[in-house]
């Protein structure tokens, strides 16, 4: 039987140190809220090495990209962010399997809260092929 992971890393800039550590105080409550509903967080946060204001977001032994992007935009109200922030996920496999090989993109507007864009390669090739393949019959 295969193990399945997603795998991310980004970094989220909250201006300075003193909002990083609120953050990860942030961070505690919105991980217990998911717990309450048998949901784990799937994402760790750290301040960033450089005292600079940044958050350093990253999966564990597997990550949940949406709750990662909800948590960007709880920082985004709190501290008054905006502007475009995203990051990049990969999904795979312990055993490679074609159906489980992928990743995706997400950019959020912190501002608005709106999903500026967002892309799932799996579904982007399948859909590809699908019109290619199309054409060609």
């Amino acid at each position: 039987m295969a193990d399945y992971f997603t795998r991310f890393a980004c970094t989220l800039n909250v201006g300075n140190r003193s909002n990083a550590g609120r953050a990860c105080s942030m961070w505690s409550t919105f991980a217990e809220e998911l717990d309450r509903e048998g949901i784990p967080a799937g994402f760790v946060i750290s301040p960033g090495g450089d005292n600079d204001g940044s958050l350093w977001i990253r999966n564990g032994v597997t990550g949940n990209p949406d709750h990662a992007g909800l948590f960007a935009l709880r920082c985004a109200r709190a501290f008054g962010l905006k502007g475009a922030w995203g990051f990049q996920w990969m999904n795979s496999c312990s055993t490679p399997r074609p159906e489980y090989l992928g990743g995706g993109a997400l950019v959020l507007d912190l501002g608005t809260g709106k999903t500026l864009a967002r892309v799932d390669t799996r579904a982007w090739l399948a859909t590809k092929l699908r019109q290619h393949n199309g054409a060609l019959a």
